[in-house]
């Protein structure tokens, strides 16, 4: 429960299970996802070498966010990665670059309370590095007809992009920056660019939800 008695766990690819129920949320705790939480169980992971790290709640029983962070103390955490429903039905999944010898911090929360059982999985890929992406595309407010630009900043060797409106490929959109001409009811949705490096591996950006303004009626 807290993140001073946070319990190590260790292994190149491994799982445990547990539950949130009757977990608190500690004063000066961040919130994990950028979402409200309440019920969060911390854990300790130290890679013994540098790859990309998965972690995945895959498997539980309520609405989980998860997150990964750097540091000691938890008033000064810096974080790492963070996810609420990418895992599918409600569970999370992330991903991040892991340097070895490194701690971790991993906490799993449930979304506005939510409580369970939870299965927390993950795996290091040694020897590889994910992009990353240092300037998400934001979200964006737009007037009917009027051309809209979203972009994406990254780091990494030989980087290709996709963008994707509701999880759909947009054909011809392979470029860090995307340009929406004429704005429509039809372009209304979330916008997701995937980055992948030289080596083939990649992630995808948080959406931005791009929305029509409202009409202004005299």
């Amino acid at each position: 429960d807290h993140f001073a008695q946070r319990v190590t766990i260790g292994g190149l690819a491994n799982s445990i299970g547990g539950t949130n129920r009757f977990a608190t949320r500690e004063a000066d705790e961040p919130y994990h996802a950028g979402k409200l939480g309440s019920n969060s169980v911390w854990y300790a992971w130290r890679p013994e070498t540098n790859g990309i790290a998965t972690f995945k709640t895959v498997g539980s029983t309520f609405d989980t966010l998860l997150a990964a962070y750097a540091g000691s103390a938890l008033g000064s955490l810096t974080r790492v990665a963070s996810d609420e429903d990418r895992g599918g039905y409600l569970t999370s999944v992330l991903r991040f670059n892991a340097v070895a010898a490194t701690e971790y911090a991993i906490v799993v929360d449930g979304f506005a309370g939510e409580t369970g059982d939870f299965i927390l999985a993950w795996e290091l890929e040694p020897g590889f590095e994910l992009p990353v992406i240092t300037r998400a595309p934001l979200n964006r407010t737009v007037m009917l007809n009027q051309d809209v630009a979203l972009s994406v900043a990254a780091t990494g060797d030989g980087l290709t992009y996709q963008w994707k409106l509701n999880g759909i490929a947009l054909p011809g959109a392979t470029g860090a920056l995307l340009d929406i001409r004429t704005f429509s009811p039809e372009s209304v949705g979330d916008y997701t660019v995937g980055v992948t490096n030289q080596s083939g591996r990649g992630l995808e950006s948080l959406p931005a939800v791009v929305d029509l303004a409202p009409v202004e009626r005299n």
